[in-house]
């Protein structure tokens, strides 16, 4: 077994702090999630689910215009028909008095129909958020990476192939992207404390993967050969 090197200590010291910095954030959001659910199960109109309302939730307002109706005109009846006769004869003529029968009154309608607005509320923010289906936030996607990165600190120090190291590297390469995709949801969500941790991770795994890469071009592929031979040995 060839001795670490200190870039491989390096590395695994970055993979366990990444680990517990994970562990962290995902449990303080968890706590943070849960208790903007809890909010949303007070009474309404209390001040807590007030302030989780104005914070998380907007108000969609649609505006639905209905069409206006006007009353007929009667000059544009057909001609002959009584309600065209009374309209040119009051026109042309001296008012005069007609039956109930001789002139049908037409049916009075709204001049105009003021537009109704509808107002939809947003529903209560599910807890959490899914990336490929999976609750990101959920203790046993947190038990999930924890896993990995402590794996990975253990394999970075005893692996004797060069592959493994480029394994690492890729690994939390992909997790850096996920931090800072992680860090653009906290800054639309407004949470300052979350947003700094997903960024000193997304960091923290930069400066890991750089590292596994350093270590790959260090370990010369002779050196894996050498400990090949010495395992077929014994």
């Amino acid at each position: 077994m060839r001795p670490a090197t200190p870039v491989r200590i390096a590395l695994a010291a970055l993979l366990v702090v990444s680990a517990g910095g994970f562990a962290l954030a995902a449990r303080e959001e968890r706590s943070r999630e849960a208790a903007s659910a809890k909010a949303f199960g007070l009474p309404e109109g209390s001040p807590a689910r007030e302030a989780t309302e104005r914070g998380v939730s907007t108000t969609i307002s649609t505006t639905i215009a209905a069409p206006t109706a006007t009353a007929p005109n009667p000059l544009t009846a057909p001609e002959g028909s009584p309600e065209r006769e009374a309209a040119e004869r009051s026109q042309h003529g001296p008012p005069t008095s007609l039956s109930p029968t001789t002139m049908a009154s037409p049916t009075s309608t709204p001049a105009n129909v003021h537009p109704t607005a509808t107002t939809i509320a947003s529903a209560p923010p599910m807890v959490g958020e899914t990336l490929f289906g999976v609750r990101t936030e959920s203790s046993a996607a947190t038990a999930l990476v924890v896993a990995v990165l402590l794996v990975g600190a253990i394999s970075a120090v005893v692996a004797r192939r060069r592959r493994t190291l480029l394994g690492i590297a890729a690994v939390v390469g992909a997790l850096a992207l996920l931090d800072a995709r992680e860090a653009l949801h906290q800054h639309d969500e407004g949470r300052v404390t979350l947003l700094v941790a997903a960024v000193g991770l997304a960091a923290v795994h930069l400066m890991a993967s750089g590292l596994g890469l350093l270590a790959y071009r260090q370990t010369p592929p002779d050196a894996e050969r050498a400990d090949r031979k010495v395992e077929r040995r014994r």
